[in-house]
Formats: structure tokens, sequence, C-alpha cells
């Protein structure tokens, strides 16, 4: 700033800026084309541009031993160009059989090392046809370096019947440099060594691409080694197969027994589920079978003291909803409660089809539940727990308005006349007062009032108690003596030890189809996985039928499907004489809905029950009363009861000689990463 215009207050014009003409816009164009074609000519960008990897030389000594495995070694020479982190060799386990069966064979990582034999890191992966063996060589920067990798194949071999040919063979047919290399190879040979002493009787080489029969190949032999050496630099997805012939049988094939054991080697896990199978029956004839396994008789009525649900669960270990529901029906004949079924209100007249509704009413006072099974007990204080607690010693939201105003009012003319006022005493004299004006002559006690729900009420609520109840069914049976454990504990004990065979099934499964964890003792990793699912349901399975009844509960458990039989038939004339009063259609008919036979029981009384029980009003109401149709009704109430009460909020001999690039065993590829 001027120092003349220092302090002044004259304010400062601002420069307007540029206007950008025709000319201006293309001289701006111009020079971002300009520094983003010289940033694209950085060295790193350079260098990025010009990254390349070349296999120069792929050299493969390949050693047949004389118990038909052969050793690999293969020697790359690889020029890095631009910046690299190293080398990835993918290895196939793929085996052609002499009968054209497609197996895999088993190979055995040896060391990774550089030409100088100093040991590379490896990081090695399981892929769908083998393993991925990423190679960190260092210095793999605008440098040529060797990597030698190393390597054991077990089964590999072909071996071709005889048939009385005396110039039948054996044969190497492998696959040496694979075919999925996704880099130039520019040149490739393979030494085949044979036993000493042994001389090959043909030999061939396969270039090209997968299938290729070209045989851009020269064979040399010099005693028991055969030297293939590629005529041509392979492109991406190209490579070099070998095929070795000797005279049959010099190599000792496996035998039966050998084939076995390498069945059994790589087959081994499916042996699994057999023996979990046997071993589980085992246990069960031992230590999961009734100790008392006599004739079951019909019998006409149910084991003394044993309730519907009870029965229920004894005859199959399992506290399941029917049996939790037949409670219901049972708590109604005995008079603690009377079903209503009437027709849920809403939906579309005309559109919506017939909805269900049940209505559940208290007829006899809380006090009167001490004398039921503690399950039962369990059942009906789940069934009015919310109705009483809104019930239970309180009263509508009109009457306390109304007490407060009359307490206030009264405690107000104490304070005029200088009284103490009595809060608690006065609320009680209140009460008693109103209920006595209303008829009933005496206070209210909770545990009097009665109390209605609907089964729709208990969506989402009466879940929680069902735990309950089946744990008191479980106490009230081994209390009687009929079980030493929870039969549903011992059940769930072996099912979820299976659960967890199964679950590590798919675990180990995983694992075997990775070869650096397992593939050396697991190289079918299907046999594992399948072997150990198998197990898993083998024991869910017979751990099903664990639960074990004292000799007590077994005959008790006989005397139960002698009755069922009873339930069951009693619509034959046999039985006909045992119905001689409706009051056994309502006796026994909670234990038919535990037994789930209601429907057959229901019908052996047509004709001689006509009228509805008391504890039951249909929506109908009575005209045309039928057993069955009352049977179905019910049905349908344990139905939706099960679903409501149980829902929760949200839950030969081969010719040599003829082959192709590709064929046979081995294979694979790689690139640079």
């Amino acid at each position: 700033m001027d120092p003349d215009t220092r302090g002044s207050t004259r304010s400062l014009r601002l420069r307007p800026p540029p206007r950008w003409g025709v000319r201006g816009v293309g001289a701006f164009v111009v020079s971002a084309l300009v520094l983003a074609f010289g940033v694209a000519l950085t060295p790193g960008s350079l260098e990025a541009q010009n990254r390349e990897l070349i296999i120069e030389d792929f050299d493969s000594v390949i050693e047949i031993r004389p118990d038909g495995s052969f050793d690999v070694t293969e020697t790359l020479r690889v020029n890095f160009i631009g910046s690299w982190n190293g080398l990835e060799r993918e290895l196939f386990f793929d085996h052609e059989t002499a009968g054209g069966r497609q197996t895999r064979f088993q190979l055995e990582l040896g060391e990774i090392t550089d030409g100088s034999g100093n040991p590379l890191e490896v990081d090695r992966s399981g892929i769908r046809r083998g393993i991925s063996l990423r190679i960190w060589v260092p210095g793999a920067n605008n440098a040529v370096r060797t990597v030698v990798i190393r390597y054991r194949v077990r089964d590999g071999l072909r071996f071709f019947e005889p048939q009385g040919d005396p110039e039948a063979w054996d044969e190497l047919y492998y696959n040496v440099t694979g075919h999925g290399w996704r880099v130039p190879v520019t040149a490739a040979r393979a030494r085949i060594r044979l036993p000493e002493g042994l001389e090959p009787t043909g030999a061939w080489g396969y270039t090209g691409s997968d299938g290729s029969t070209e045989q851009a190949v020269q064979v040399a032999q010099m005693d028991s080694e055969v030297r293939v050496t590629s005529l041509r630099e392979f492109r991406a997805g190209e490579g070099l197969t070998v095929s070795v012939t000797w005279p049959a049988g010099v190599i000792p094939r496996p035998s039966t027994a050998g084939r076995a054991r390498a069945g059994l080697v790589m087959y081994w896990p499916m042996g699994l589920p057999v023996a979990a199978l046997f071993g589980m029956l085992g246990l069960w004839v031992r230590k999961g079978r009734d100790p008392y396994r006599g004739s079951v008789m019909v019998e006409y009525e149910p084991p003394d003291d044993l309730t519907p649900a009870e029965v229920g669960t004894l005859i199959d270990h399992k506290a399941e909803m029917h049996d939790i529901t037949a409670t219901l029906v049972d708590l109604a004949v005995r008079g603690y409660l009377r079903i209503e079924e009437v027709e849920r209100k809403g939906g579309i007249p005309f559109l919506s089809s017939r909805k269900e509704e049940w209505v559940f009413h208290q007829t006899r006072p809380k006090s009167s539940w001490k004398e039921l099974a503690p399950h039962e007990r369990a059942y009906i204080t789940g069934l009015f727990a919310d109705a009483l607690k809104g019930e239970s010693g309180t009263f509508d939201l009109g009457e306390w308005f109304s007490y407060f105003g009359d307490s206030f009012r009264e405690w107000r003319k104490a304070r005029r006349e200088d009284r103490s006022f009595d809060a608690h005493g006065y609320m009680q004299d209140w009460f008693s007062e109103r209920r006595e004006s209303e008829g009933e002559g005496e206070p209210v006690r909770g545990e009097d009032i009665m109390v209605q729900v609907k089964l729709s009420e208990l969506e989402n609520k009466f879940y929680t108690h069902i735990e309950k109840i089946r744990t008191k069914i479980y106490k009230e049976l081994k209390r009687r003596g009929l079980y030493l454990r929870r039969p549903d504990h011992q059940v769930a004990r072996w099912v979820g030890f299976g659960a967890v065979i199964l679950f590590a099934a798919v675990i180990l499964g995983i694992m075997a189809a990775q070869p650096p964890f397992l593939h050396q003792h697991f190289p079918e990793p299907i046999p594992l996985g399948l072997g150990l699912a198998l197990s898993g349901l083998a024991i869910m399975v017979v751990g099903q039928g664990m639960g074990v009844r004292t000799e007590q509960g077994s005959r008790a458990r006989a005397h139960i499907l002698g009755f069922k039989e009873f339930l069951e038939r009693v619509e034959s004339d046999y039985y006909q004489r045992v119905v001689t009063s409706p009051e056994l259609f309502e006796k026994y008919l909670p234990y038919a809905i535990a037994l789930q036979v209601e429907s057959r029981w229901a019908k052996a009384f047509e004709g001689i029950y006509r009228e509805p029980p008391d504890w039951y009003r249909g929506s109908s109401g009575s005209a045309g009363f039928r057993p069955t149709a009352f049977a179905a009704s019910l049905n349908s109430l344990s139905t939706s009861a099960s679903r409501t009460m149980s829902s929760s909020p949200g839950g030969s001999s081969g010719s040599g000689g003829g082959g192709s690039s590709g064929g046979g065993s081995g294979g694979g590829g790689g690139g640079g990463f």
C-alpha cells in the first residue's frame, strides 16, 4: 500500500475477475491436457505401464520312484519387469486313469527356494482343483529371479491291463507346465527319469492350448532318462504335456489291498457314521431302553392319579403343546373354568371368513386352586394372570376418582374439626360400604374375584409360562418315581452333541479344503465333511430315544398304551358295552386330546351324548349337538391355543502315443502378484 494512503478512509477498488473468451477457454483446456500428459509420463506411471512378467525358462525334472510315486522339481527363471511382489503357481490334483476315469492324486509339497537354496516365504491356499502358492520373491523389481518348487505325487501313474499283450505298457501322462498361466513362457522342457535299469518304450510331447495335439517338441532318450524340449514359446493359456511309457508290470502297480488301503486313506471318514450309529444303538440298548418291556393289554381307564398332560408326556418323553392344552379342557371338565366360543369381530362383511375366538371364564376362586397339581396351578395362573392383575384388590377408574373425591372432602372436614384422619381405615370402610351397597355384603378379596380372558389376549404373553409348566410336569413325574432324570434334558444333551458334530463337519469340511492345513491327511474334503455330518445326524436321531423311564414309569407307559388302544377302538362293537354314560365322554375327553385320538373317542358317543356340557358354550348354541362336531371344535381350540399360547414377539490295454496338450494328470498355471 502507498504510504500516502496509509490511514485513509477511502475504500479500495477490487479488480473484476478476468472474462473468459473462446481463446481463454481453449488455452485452459490445452494447459490441462499438457499437465495430465506430463503426469502420465512420470517415472512411476511409466513403470506401471511397462509392468510385465515373463517365464524365461521352465525346467521340470520328474523322477519316477520304484513305489510308483514320482518327485517333481520345477525350476523357473522369471523376468520381473516393473515392480512385483512375487510369483503365483497353481498346481492341480487332476488325474485321468488308464480307464479314462477322472480322479485326484495326492500331492505332498516340499521345499520352495530361490536359485541359491534359500527358503522363500509362501502363502498357500486351496482352490477348487488343487492348491495355489503365492511365492514372495525378494527384489522382484526389474530383475530376473529363480524359483525352485519341489513336490511329490502319489497315485499319478496310469496302469493298463496287459490282457495277454506282450507289448503292453504303463505310462506317465503328465501336464508339466499347466495351461492356466496368465503370462507367457519363453522356453519349457521336462526331464523324466525312470528307475535305474528301466528303459522307456516310447515318449511324446504335446504343446499348445488345452486339447491341442500339436507336437512342437524335441524328444531325446539317454538310458533311463527322457528329455522333452518345446520348440516354441507359449502364450498365456498354453503349455507342455509329456507322455512316457515302459513295459507293463515293471513298476509295481497298486494291488487290490493297496487300492483298498489308498481308498481307506482317502475315504475313511465315511466309516464315521457307521461307527456312530452302532455306538449310539449300543448305548441305547444299555442305557436308553426302558427296563420293563411287557406286552400291552387294553385298559379301560388311565393310570391312577395321572393328569392328561402327564399321560401325554410319559408316552413319548415330550411335554408338547397338545399335552399342555389338554389341561385347559381338563380344568373346564372339573369346573375350574368355562369355555365360550364366539365370533371375532372385524373384517369386511361378506368377504372375510368366519374368525373363531374363545373366551375363558374363571368359575372357581383362586383360593381353590391350591388343590390342583403344580402344572395345572401354573397353567390356570398363567391363563388369568393379566386379568387378575387388573382386578385383584383394585377397582375401575371411576371408582378410584369417586374415592379420592370423598376422601379429600373427609380429610378437609377432619381438619376443620381439628381431629385426625385415618386414611387407610377410611379406604377400607369406603370400599366395603360400596360393595355392600351393590349387594355383595362383604369386602371383596382379590382371591375371590372371577375374571375372564380372551384367547387372542394371550398372544405374545402366555409363552413366558410354558417352560414353567413343562418343568412342573417333569418334576411331578420324577416325584412319582416314573423318571430318574428329566427325559427332555437327556434327549437335548445327545441332540446337542450331534448338532455340535454337524457344525464341526461344516467347519472341518471347509478347513479340509485348504491344502496348507489338512490336505496331507484329508485329501478329499467331501468324505470328511459328509462323514462327520452323517455321524452328527445319526447321534441326533438315536438321541431322540435316550430319555429312559424307570420300571414303574415303563409299566405306566404300557398302561397308557393300552388305554389309548381302548380310546381308538371304542367305537367297535366289542367295546361299545363299556360306553354306558355321557359322563364317561367328558371324563376321558382330556386324555383323548392329550393322546390325539379325540375324534375317534367322540364318534363312539354319537346318539348317546345329545346335550353340550355345562362348561362349554358354542357360538351357535346347543341346537343339534353332536359329539363329533364338538370334538372338532375342541380340536380347533387346541390348535389355536397351541399357536397363540406359544407365540412370542419378534424369530483294458492302452495304446501309447495318443494324447493331447493339457491331458493326463496334473496341470495348473499361475502369474505374478
